[in-house]
């Protein structure tokens, strides 16, 4: 006989996709945190509904406690991380508990925190009419709405949000900005403190557990009004909250690559959708999607077309490689121009920032005698040369020394291949001695407080020459850079991936925009392909007449934004294994496809074949619309069994297709 009680479904922190029914002893809120056991684990689970058939079972488990410390979550949020489970094929036990903080509220004590926002507090500035109008414009209606903020660098898009912030304050509701990076809160957490004293609080993945928690608790009890932070910050359950930004929309960094793929810009709008609140997404180079549906009036599109004083854009000369005449010494990406202008900025005491999508000091390493060249034991890749003496590989960390001697033919030759900002500085500093350089990669700054010091360098203008990788063009404000030098600017045109035109493009215009913030600039292209069309749109900063070309591309390959993707990832331990089970999915998958609308391409090796000693292959999905590519998933995922040794991972709406 079933014994009396309350009963509910429960999702658990676990790999488990079905809830569980278990059984308490008093009445309980949907969204509660509890603790279960199961088998001999005990798990943390989320409360997803009451369960009105438990007279069905026997032998139900008690609930083993109830997370009283920590509110429930509220129905929309629940809406949500549902939405999310089914939409990207995670648990949804393990994405509900990322809307807990890592400790209790009991457990933490508070820790000490220091005043390191990177900058100093700036004066007031008066919005311009432009901004107004966005302003204006943006809250007329407080209700669901995604607004697209696209601002040429400069522009003042966070001048923008912190006056929309205000609005939201004045109406005694909270805030959350989204930023792409880590390295960006310090600067756009100082602007907001310094307009809103005592009210902003950040959450990224190097705060500490105590430190998160404490945050936590704040914007729980409305102590504070403003939450700033990376993707993960969106899984905090804001009780009162009015509006969300997402500042630099466009940025890659808002897709999670492992595990829980989602994407955090769009799982907002989502969300957005569901609190009924307005989001405003910004950049200086919207992606495409969003430039697409804001074109459709699906978005409301805002421009702020001039820079915020009404600087001139930077003048940007292309710079054609195949041309240059070097001089003895010098490398093949550094050209005459290029020296000359950066001598001329440096003795006008202003400072220079050159751009190369590269780390270390060469992509390669190889044998000028017999031409053999040493790469990862463990994946399918060159190995990087760095400081000179080590080589490593970016995917698995594999490392080992520079050898004296070639393995194939034991000369003691090495060619040291491509090019990265390590060499670049090395090169700079035979070059100009006597000037202070400074480098930006993830190889020399890998924490926040690394980034923050980097940042008062630059600001304080103790360093002449930057140079840097993409964490540099991530929207930090130098006002005292006046020349950009982009080293081989299309070295991202011709990557395997179908969005490889438009982040290169992306990433040139941003990088482009740290120059001449506070009076006009100059940019410097240096490029083996000075006729691709993009580079005419970047001359003339005309990233609508990119978008405008792009789209035809696009729509040719049936590419997004025109469908939808799915990426299945099949990975083996042994090559001939993954690649028979990913043939058999083809095969499935062909049958199981509705007769238009849908297109499966594979299974084909992954451009990076090996990678931690698993082969990889790839089957891509193209569907017209969401509707049918979920109604194709949900039967076709339940019709097949994983191998041993072989794992299929799925990725909806892929970041990468590398």
């Amino acid at each position: 006989m079933l014994k009396k009680g309350y009963y509910y479904e429960v999702a658990l922190k676990s790999p488990l996709f079905k809830t569980l029914t278990y059984r308490s002893l008093e009445p309980l809120s949907l969204g509660q945190k509890v603790q279960v056991s199961m088998g001999k684990k005990r798990l943390s689970a989320v409360i997803i509904k009451e369960d009105p058939e438990a007279h069905k079972y026997k032998n139900l488990k008690t609930l083993l406690k109830v997370e009283k410390d920590f509110p429930p979550l509220s129905e929309q949020r629940l809406k949500w991380l549902k939405w999310l489970s089914r939409y990207y094929y995670y648990p949804l036990g393990l994405i509900a508990d990322l809307s807990f903080p890592p400790l209790s509220f009991k457990e933490k004590k508070p820790e000490t925190s220091k005043n390191s926002n990177g900058v100093e507090k700036k004066s007031v500035i008066e919005l311009n009419e432009p901004q107004k109008e966005c302003v204006k414009m943006i809250l007329e209606d407080l209700k669901f709405k995604t607004h697209l903020l696209y601002g040429v660098t400069g522009s003042g898009k966070t001048e923008v949000y912190k006056t929309l912030a205000e609005e939201m304050l004045k109406q005694k509701k909270q805030v959350l900005v989204l930023l792409p990076e880590i390295f960006l809160t310090p600067q756009i957490v100082a602007r907001f403190s310094a307009k809103f004293p005592d009210q902003v609080v950040v959450l990224h993945s190097q705060i500490t557990p105590r430190k998160k928690t404490e945050t936590w608790e704040q914007i729980l009890l409305q102590k504070k009004q403003i939450l700033i932070g990376t993707r993960s910050a969106l899984f905090c359950p804001i009780p009162n909250l009015g509006m969300i930004i997402v500042d630099e929309e466009h940025d890659g960094s808002f897709k999670q690559e492992e595990k829980f793929r989602y994407h955090a810009r769009d799982s907002a709008i989502v969300l957005a959708k569901e609190l009924d609140i307005p989001i405003v997404l910004g950049s200086a180079t919207p992606s495409l999607s969003s430039w697409y549906q804001a074109d459709k009036g699906v978005y409301k599109l805002h421009k702020l077309k001039e820079r915020a004083f009404k600087q001139s854009l930077p003048l940007v000369s292309i710079v054609d490689l195949r041309n240059n005449n070097k001089k003895e010494g010098r490398p093949f990406w550094f050209s005459e121009e290029l020296f000359s202008k950066m001598q001329k900025t440096l003795d006008e005491k202003k400072q220079v920032a050159l751009f190369l999508n590269r780390r270390g000091v060469a992509n390669s390493l190889m044998c000028s005698s017999c031409g053999h060249t040493l790469t990862c034991p463990n994946c399918d890749i060159t190995l990087t040369l760095h400081k000179g003496n080590h080589l490593l590989c970016h995917y698995c960390a594999y490392m080992e020394g520079k050898p004296e001697r070639c393995s194939s033919c034991q000369e003691s030759k090495w060619f040291e291949k491509g090019l990265g900002t390590e060499g670049v500085e090395q090169f700079m500093k035979t070059l100009f001695p006597e000037v202070k350089i400074i480098r930006a990669d993830r190889d020399a700054i890998d924490s926040r407080e690394e980034m923050e010091n980097f940042m008062k360098v630059v600001e304080k203008r103790e360093a002449q020459i930057i140079i840097g990788t993409q964490m540099l063009s991530k929207g930090l404000d130098f006002p005292s850079i006046q020349l950009v030098g982009l080293l081989l600017a299309d070295m991202g045109f011709h990557f395997p991936d179908f969005r490889a035109t438009e982040r290169t493009m992306q990433i040139l215009l941003q990088m482009a925009g740290r120059a001449g913030r506070k009076e006009g600039g100059e940019v410097l292209v240096q490029t083996f392909n000075p006729d691709h069309l993009s580079l005419s749109f970047m001359k003339g900063h005309d990233y609508e007449a990119f978008f405008r070309e792009e789209l035809k591309i696009r729509k040719k390959l049936f590419y997004p934004p025109f469908s939808r993707l799915c990426l299945l990832e099949i990975d083996s331990l042994k090559e001939k294994e993954g690649k028979q089970f990913a043939d058999q999915l083809v095969q499935l998958a062909q049958k199981k496809k509705p007769a238009s609308g849908m297109v499966i391409l594979g299974a084909s090796p992954a451009p990076i074949f090996k990678i931690k000693n698993r082969y990889r292959f790839q089957i891509l999905i193209k569907s017209l619309h969401h509707g049918l590519l979920q109604n194709f998933l949900d039967p076709f995922l339940k019709s097949f069994k994983e191998k041993p040794f072989v794992r299929v991972k799925l990725d909806r709406d892929p970041g990468s297709m590398i």
